[in-house]
């Protein structure tokens, strides 16, 4: 990092937070889980240490809301529900459970933004997890929402989430995984994000289902533009299996790879989409005690 870059994402944190020094101490060297946050109009507010960087970088994304944003929000440390304003609704979404966050809040924060316009279009939501994306896209005007979620600790958190929004008639959530059509045992006590889809022994049975099931069962006869978002920690090659045709109904697509993206846009490429793409990156994730590598593809047809 330069030190034009450090300069940077320290004004990121004095911008929004009136004790900010103190907030990077507790969160850098000290590893503090949970943070008094002191906003500049004068808020204070009791946070995890995960969300304040997400936050700071909400508010930096929509500077003109500012005062709105940091007024609105709200943290239930016994739920473990944070509640915000995004695209000028409230947003509650249940982050946490016994301190531990379970989700991204990368939706919110224009990863993405690639699949725009969402407004009276079909989103396919691979990898759901706890909601947080489905719910992004349903409140920024999806006419529908097919989401997919094989893992039960976070499809009950998907379901509750969807609940607490009022959008169960806007996103309808699957526990099932993506791959060729059929079925999986898989491990049901999988509590973390960044979680491989494998079969276990004995495990949860749960449907597999590929593209081509989710457009013929579940918006078949929907009206608008069909968007793909992937992020499902490497089932994303079961693409390459998928038939041209059913390929061909998906307008945007933004997928997250895991072990390069080569195949997948040559096949997309083939079939006449434009495909972009971000150089892999590797980074550690807490949750799993691993290293990921990823990036993003980004095609349009």
């Amino acid at each position: 990092m330069t030190i034009n870059d450090t300069i940077k994402a320290l004004n990121s944190y004095r911008h929004p937070y009136k004790n900010w020094l103190q907030i990077l101490l507790l969160r850098k060297l000290f590893n503090r889980k949970i943070i008094i946050v002191k906003f500049r109009n004068g808020k204070s507010i009791l946070l995890p240490s995960e969300l304040v960087y997400s936050l700071k970088c909400l508010i930096a994304m929509n500077l003109n809301s500012m005062e709105a944003i940091i007024n609105s929000l709200e943290f239930d440390g016994n739920s473990g529900i944070l509640r915000f304003l995004f695209k000028g609704k409230i947003v509650s979404l249940k982050f946490f459970d016994n301190t531990v966050m379970n989700g991204e809040f990368a939706s919110f924060l224009g990863d993405y933004d690639f699949l725009e316009p969402i407004k009276n279009n079909i989103v396919v939501d691979i990898g759901a997890n706890i909601g947080d994306s489905s719910i992004s896209f349903a409140i920024e005007g999806a006419k529908k929402v097919v989401a997919l979620e094989p893992y039960p600790y976070s499809y009950k958190w998907a379901v509750e989430n969807i609940k607490l929004n009022n959008l169960e008639n806007k996103i309808e959530i699957i526990n099932a995984g993506y791959g060729e059509h059929g079925i999986i045992h898989i491990d049901d006590k999988v509590s973390t994000i960044g979680t491989v889809l494998e079969a276990t022994e004995g495990g949860k049975k749960i449907n597999l289902l590929s593209l081509n099931d989710i457009v013929l069962n579940y918006i078949r006869y929907l009206d608008g533009e069909i968007l793909l978002k992937m992020d499902c920690e490497g089932c994303e090659y079961n693409i390459l299996k998928e038939p041209d045709d059913v390929l061909k109904k998906f307008n945007r697509i933004v997928i997250e790879y895991h072990n390069g993206y080569e195949n997948i846009k040559t096949k997309l490429e083939s079939i006449g989409f434009a495909v972009e793409f971000t150089k892999p990156h590797i980074w550690y994730n807490k949750n799993t005690n691993m290293n990921l590598i990823q990036g993003y593809i980004y095609a349009r047809r």
